[in-house]
């Protein structure tokens, strides 16, 4: 069983001017899941941010200091994400080898073609309860208008997102 998967990076971006407001894990350096590194990235953000908070800087300086080590770094990873998305795991398969392993798609870049292995197939079944607990648990309490207005601010920024508005 083969099947596409896009994977969308972030681009680089430079420190931003708000004084006070600043971004963590994936929501700066979004990078593919497949090597494990977005969760550590993230870690590693916020023990940066609040050792520069405790410390003698002001807020401002401490995210200033904090954006221009994080955005070096943070990038890096994407980098590496993008290169080899699924690093860790082997060299690129052949098309159409049962091995498990992946391949980027020659008419796509930032899509990488996944081929399970046999163990991979007996666990699929298994992904959508999984999904179902999580949305579950993490919307337990929250009627469903809240969930809808949530949805739709979501969706607004990222219309905002996409289209450069500040």
């Amino acid at each position: 069983m083969t099947f596409p998967v896009t994977i969308t990076s972030a681009r680089p971006v430079d420190p931003w001017d708000d004084p006070v407001v600043t971004l963590l894990g994936d929501a700066v350096h979004t990078m593919s899941p497949g090597r494990g590194d977005g969760a550590g990235i993230a870690l590693r953000d916020a023990h940066l941010l609040g050792d520069l908070l405790t410390s003698d800087l002001t807020v401002a300086e401490a995210k200033t200091a904090y954006e221009h080590q994080m955005l070096d770094y943070g990038f890096a990873a994407v980098e590496a994400s993008r290169n080899r998305p699924f690093g860790f795991f082997g060299k690129s398969a052949r098309p159409g080898s049962p091995d498990g392993r992946a391949r980027r798609r020659p008419d796509d870049r930032r899509s990488v073609v996944v081929t399970l292995t046999d163990e991979g197939r007996m666990l699929l079944p298994k992904i959508p309860p999984v999904f179902g607990q999580t949305a579950a648990l993490l919307t337990a309490g929250i009627s469903p208008d809240e969930l809808q207005t949530t949805h739709r601010a979501l969706l607004r920024m990222r219309e905002n997102l996409a289209s450069g508005r500040r």
